[in-house]
Parts: C-alpha cells; structure tokens; sequence
C-alpha cells in the first residue's frame, strides 16, 4: 500500500510542525464543524422562511445531520488510520464543498433538505478535529497539548466569524448565495491549504509480516480497559452538559431579565472564554498531569454553575460563563491529548472518532433534556443542579485515570 508524502528530515517540535498546526487550524476553520454547526441557526433560519418550513422540520433537518456525522465518524477515524488522515481529509474536504453545492438547490421539500444534511454528516465527516488533530499529535512531543489548542482554536475562531458572514451574506444576497460562498470558501482556500502543507510526519509505522499495513486492523481490546470506557463516558457527558449550558446560556440569562443585549455579552464572554481554553488548557496539559488540569477546569465551571443557579449578580453570570466556556474550550483537547497518550498512533484516529462520536450524542440529546427540564419545571434550577452536579462526579472521575507512563497501550 502507498504511504503519503511526509517531510523526511524534520524533527518534532520544529517550526516545520507549526506549519501544519496552522493548516490545521485554517482546515478546521472551514470544517464541517464550523460551516453547519455554528452557522445552522443562520441558514437554516433563513431556509425555513423563504421555504415555508416550521420549527420541526428545522430541527429535525439538523438531527438527520448528527445523526449522519455520529454514526459515521468512527468509520472516517478507521479509514483514516488505515490509508492516512491527509487523504481522508482531503476526500471529505471536497466532499463537504460538493455537499454545500447540493444544499443550495434544495426545493421547499424538507425531507429532500434533510437527506442533503443527512449527506453532509456522512460525507464530510473526515473534517472532524480527529483527522487533524491524528496529524498534529505526530509533530509534536513536548508542545503536543499547546499544539492540539492551537488547532482547536480554529472552531473557535471560524465560531465567532462565520455565523456573522453568513448573516451578512443571507440578508444581502440570500441563503442560496450563502451556500455557494462556503462551497467556494471551502474549495479555494482549505483544499489547497491541505494539499500543499497538511503533510504528516515521518513516523513509520511497524509493518507485521504478512505486508498489511500498520493500523490496518483495529484490536478491540482497548475496549477491555477501564480507562477507555471512562473516556467514552466522560466524552459523552461533558458534551451533553457542556452543549446544554451553551445552548441555553442567553435563554437562561433572559428569564433572569436581562436584555437580549446584555444576555449576548454574557455569551461572548463565554466565547472568549472557549479560546482561552484552547490554548492555556493545552499548554497546562504538557506540563501537568492532564486529568488534574481538566479536573481544576471542570471544579471552575461546576463552581460557576452553582453560582448561577443561586445568584443573579452580574458576578454570578461571568463566572459561570467563564466556567462554561473553559472547559468546552479544553474538553476535546484533553480527549485528544489522553487518546495520543493511551493509544497506540496506529489506532489514534479511530479512537478519537468513537470518543469524538460519543460527545456529539451526547451533545445532540443534551440541549432537549435540558430544555425539556425547564419547560417541565418552569425555571432552570433543576437542569442547573443536573448540570453542576453531573460535572462534580466527572471532575473526580478522571482523577482515577492511570498515569501515562504506567499504562500500557491497549493496541
């Protein structure tokens, strides 16, 4: 089988390494991720008017899409380690500009629009951050935690730019346009930028004897590991909690009477917060034991949760949106950084992509609990208290996670 070009003569940690975190970062600023999950309140807002839709068809059009993307990711992450994530991403890159193409000739049908969705989650699932982050984690040894943020803070950055573009865009030129521009945006810029400098590093792989290739069968004995089993756990409740909270943060702050002006400070505090991390929580993690960092995190946003729930001060909601956003901000950070760690390279993609597939159930059925909760309830006490006290136990969860260096790899 082919190998895929890689920089022979350059060592980890190089500048050579930064390169390809920056296209990392440009690829997973115009990934799936950013393009559907950010800007579908934008898109799919404006689709619905102009189409006739109601709210469940609108909803129902974006759970087609998770369902697409969760259901499928695992297979780009196997696929990905056995022919290369550099191809997968390249593939899915294409895949997911074809994909905005079709979105833009959808007719009034919902049912047609959710199978278009429902293509964007299976096609474009190779730029998902584990192919990028199986292709950062190869770079770096000593700066692999602050290397995986950097990447990271590209869905963060594309978070904050691209739902604002893709407004301007709807109200001037309408939503068809905008599909388009993404379906340009993609082509132009993230695939050339990966053909020409998303180049993994030259770290062969031990070839068994038979001449398969390395990582060509994935051994399911991980799966008889407590450790892995309590990252699947902890990836699917801190999705399902920490996507909760975001989702419902400016409601939640409106039925304490604030403005929607003020509440949206509040929220751009958390976004702030997301980046920050990104990339404090990935340096600490190259520093400190990685489940004593994101513990502390976890400690802050429970801490800040328990305010708000008995609070209405001002201080009560920026601590509570600088909790929030910290530890969404590291989550998928840790989960790469342990995985690279823990698992085999042969096997990292894989890996990523079923803990990566389990946050995302996790984050699709969280916001209705929660806003279920609230709706039972009348207020959001109870959903708070599920919240803060569902990231307490995780917190201490993870402090029983072996050390690095006393584990054996699974695979």
């Amino acid at each position: 089988m082919a190998t895929e070009m890689t920089y022979i003569s350059r060592e980890k940690d190089s500048r050579a390494g930064w390169v390809v975190v920056f296209s990392a970062f440009i690829g997973m600023m115009l990934s799936v991720g950013v393009l559907v999950i950010y800007t579908y309140g934008v898109l799919a807002t404006a689709m619905a008017s102009d189409l006739g839709w109601d709210v469940v068809d609108r909803n129902m059009i974006f759970v087609s899409y998770s369902l697409g993307s969760a259901l499928f990711g695992p297979l780009w992450g196997v696929a990905a380690d056995r022919i290369g994530a550099r191809r997968i991403i390249i593939f899915s890159t294409v895949m997911l500009s074809i994909c905005f193409v079709a979105i833009a000739a959808v007719p009034r049908d919902p049912v047609v629009a959710g199978v278009a969705f429902l293509a964007v989650g299976i096609l474009a699932g190779g730029t998902l951050p584990p192919a990028f982050a199986s292709i950062v984690v190869g770079w770096f040894d000593r700066f692999r935690g602050l290397a995986l943020g950097a990447t990271m803070l590209g869905v963060g950055v594309g978070a904050a730019v691209f739902p604002i573009l893709a407004a301007q865009i709807t109200e001037h030129f309408g939503w068809r346009i905008t599909a388009l521009s993404f379906a340009g945006m993609v082509f132009a810029v993230a695939l050339p930028i990966a053909i020409v400098f998303l180049r993994p590093f030259s770290e062969p792989m031990a070839a068994p004897a038979n001449g398969r290739a390395a990582g060509s069968r994935f051994d399911w004995s991980a799966f008889r590991t407590p450790r892995t089993w309590l990252m699947l756990a902890f990836a699917f409740f801190t999705g399902a909690v920490l996507v909760s909270c975001v989702a419902n943060f400016v409601p939640l702050l409106m039925a304490r009477n604030l403005s929607l002006t003020d509440a949206a400070t509040y929220q751009s505090l958390l976004g702030a917060a997301i980046l920050v991390g990104r990339l404090a929580g990935g340096a600490a993690f190259d520093r400190i034991f990685a489940p004593r960092v994101m513990a502390t995190i976890l400690l802050i946003t429970a801490g800040g949760l328990l305010t708000l729930q008995f609070g209405s001060s001002s201080f009560a909601f920026a601590v509570a949106a600088l909790g929030i956003g910290l530890s969404i901000g590291a989550e998928v950070d840790f989960l790469g950084f342990m995985i690279s760690k823990y698992f085999d390279r042969s096997v990292f993609t894989t890996m990523f992509s079923l803990m990566f597939a389990s946050y995302s159930l996790g984050a699709t059925g969280g916001p209705i609990v929660f806003a279920a909760l609230a709706s039972r309830t009348g207020n959001y006490d109870l959903a708070l208290t599920m919240c803060w006290s569902s990231i307490a136990v995780l917190m201490i969860a993870i402090l029983f996670l072996p050390r690095y260096n006393s584990a054996q790899r699974a695979v």
